[in-house]
């Protein structure tokens, strides 16, 4: 009995010692939101239903990819359970990273990872409703995301994420 108490306790102990934030992606954190500069966007939704700012936000981001300026985007939304997960889009000089901030998720990896972007499409996210889930597709240009929300789909290593 008294084995199987020490077990719980120290097993308890080794969890909670492995969710510790690393202090360099507290620093991190730390800094994207004291950030002034970063605008903020709406989670996702049916694109008719995004407020215009969100739009608005969303194409200067896109707008700075192909022009090399610089724009740093960010969205906090709930994960699953009802925690806060944060996402940033940092765009300059035509390359793209994602970092996205679960320090605060209780019940998700309890960090803030960085995905540098070797390869952003930009695109639209719509519903197809036969497959009753959200499809990523993407538009090259200029032209062909005119009348279009754009959303971009990160390449960094292994992983295809989309903002």
């Amino acid at each position: 009995m008294l084995f199987a108490i020490i077990f719980v306790v120290g097993r308890s102990a080794l969890s909670q010692e492995q969710r510790l934030v690393p202090q360099s992606e507290i620093v991190l954190r730390d800094e994207l939101e004291s950030d002034n500069s970063i605008l903020q966007i709406e989670c996702w939704r049916w694109p008719r239903q995004l407020k215009e700012e969100t739009k608005r936000n969303r194409r200067l981001a896109f707008e700075a990819i192909y022009s090399k300026a610089a724009v740093k985007l960010k969205q906090t939304c709930s994960s699953r359970e009802g925690t806060p997960a944060t996402s940033y889009l940092l765009v300059e000089n035509g390359k793209a990273k994602l970092i996205a901030d679960y320090s605060r998720d209780r019940f998700g990896p309890v960090r803030v990872l960085t995905y540098p972007c070797e390869e952003v499409l930009v695109g639209s996210n719509d519903y197809d409703t036969e497959k009753s889930k959200w499809v990523f597709e993407p538009n090259i240009g200029k032209k062909e995301m005119r009348d279009k929300i754009p959303f971009f789909l990160c390449k960094s290593g292994t992983s295809e994420l989309i903002f």
